[in-house]
């Protein structure tokens, strides 16, 4: 779930953000249990307002809580057995309220000897916010043939990114200052629907890279070019709702603390609904998961602005 009104311009000007006070991203997923019973497991959680664009929680930091619902849930289920995420398939249903707590119930579809299915359901009082189901086992326990990669995106150098900023009027953006950007100039000189870029938190530099981690950044900046905010009318700016998206995991959590380098392509924009396709890789180049998106483009003003609410539907 995106909104951004690129600043092109500022490509060589670097970003000069300070870490600021504020909860770690370790608490603003937090779960708690409210019950357990035989392969049924419920949380409460509390939607952080750090992670916003205007006054509606980024999709992928939706998502983020929900793998860390799944997490607790398998391993208090089978331990270590089908603690790692393999895929998951999210469907966002409805826009939650920032800074209220939403409820999240994990339940077991198959639960078998090598791999476990779940399925996670969030609402938030009477408002279902998303549904998803997602595979589990464990990377440790993976054996079986190994074919080298290919067709993959380019792999853009750190040294030839730049910093980036953003421009979002009127908008309130907490979520944008909680990262930094740093992307490939001569991707953005094409002005393709495509971006090359490596992000990191600001606050948190030498966070481990983990599942939460990377289905935040998978989903927070899916986005298309600047020239589609000028669709709207002038002065309008685009937001990028996701409608659903799938992320396959292909490696482990990686301890170092690093940037990660990410790949989006949107193949196909057509009467304001598009796909995107996005590599997210280490510093190294491992790919550490693949996902695919389906976002609708409208206006900034149904996510709210300073003092606007979260009224529109999905």
């Amino acid at each position: 779930m995106s909104l951004f009104k690129w600043n092109v311009n500022s490509l060589q000007t670097p970003r000069q953000l300070q870490p600021r006070e504020m909860p770690s991203f370790d608490e603003v997923i937090a779960v708690h249990p409210i019950s357990s019973s035989s392969g049924l497991t419920t949380f409460s959680a509390h939607l952080s307002t750090n992670w916003t664009i205007g006054n509606a929680p980024l999709g992928g930091y939706l998502v983020a809580i929900v793998l860390n619902a799944l997490k607790t849930h398998n391993v208090s289920v089978t331990g270590d057995k089908h603690k790692d995420c393999f895929h998951i398939n999210v469907t966002f249903l409805n826009k939650p309220d920032a800074g209220r707590d939403v409820e999240i119930t994990v339940k077991d579809v198959k639960r078998g000897r090598t791999y476990a299915v779940c399925s996670v359901e969030m609402w938030q009082e009477k408002r279902h916010i998303l549904t998803t189901l997602s595979t589990h086992s464990s990377f440790s326990a993976e054996k079986g043939p190994t074919y080298p990669q290919h067709s993959l995106a380019p792999f853009t150098l750190f040294k030839d990114c730049h910093p980036i900023t953003t421009t979002l009027g009127p908008v309130k953006r907490p979520a944008i200052d909680n990262i930094e950007i740093c992307v490939d100039p001569a991707i953005e000189e094409l002005k393709r629907t495509e971006r090359l870029q490596w992000i990191r938190l600001v606050n948190e530099p030498s966070r481990p890279i983990d599942e939460p981690v990377v289905a935040m950044f998978a989903d927070c900046l899916s986005v298309p070019p600047p020239y589609l905010h000028g669709q709207l009318g002038e002065g309008k700016v685009a937001w990028f709702p996701t409608l659903t998206l799938e992320i396959q995991f292909r490696a482990p959590t990686s301890l170092d603390p690093q940037w990660i380098h990410i790949h989006y392509i949107a193949k196909m924009v057509k009467n304001g609904r598009f796909d995107i396709d996005v590599e997210v890789r280490d510093e190294k180049g491992e790919v550490l998961a693949l996902s695919r998106h389906l976002c609708t483009i409208v206006d900034a003003g149904k996510v709210g602005h300073a003092e606007g609410k979260v009224t529109a539907k999905i």
